[in-house]
């Protein structure tokens, strides 16, 4: 599944969740057209949007590019708040998201990269 395809999944999990109106006030939209064109997959979202809408949501940065399910919304939201990540992994997340944006992390590296740290947090 490509990332476009994820972001717009998530994004319609956090609109049964919310309603399209909450998330576009939440994200200073004036209405909610430009939802309705990302929701029905007129548009993609980009990295910019798919940030703002974890801030704004209080959802872990990078939620928006993986597949979630409707339960992961207030756990993720749950555990966001719950712990702050150390500036190590936040120096992390922005050398992958930088090196996503200039097309050298595809989506095969990410692959990689997922498996390597799902192999050593397993126990």
């Amino acid at each position: 599944m490509e990332i476009k395809d994820v972001r717009k999944k998530n994004l319609n999990l956090l609109a049964d969740e919310h309603g399209r109106a909450e998330i576009a006030e939440r994200l200073g939209y004036p209405d909610t057209n430009y939802l309705n064109q990302l929701c029905g997959g007129h548009t993609d979202m980009g990295s910019r949007t798919a940030r703002k809408v974890e801030e704004r949501f209080q959802l872990p940065r990078g939620w928006m590019d993986y597949p979630q399910q409707a339960e992961s919304i207030h756990e993720a939201a749950a555990s966001k708040a719950a712990a702050p990540l150390p500036q190590e992994v936040v120096s992390l997340l922005a050398l992958i998201e930088e090196t996503a944006r200039d097309g050298v992390l595809t989506a095969e590296y990410a692959q990689l990269l997922e498996q390597q740290i799902r192999m050593m947090t397993t126990k």
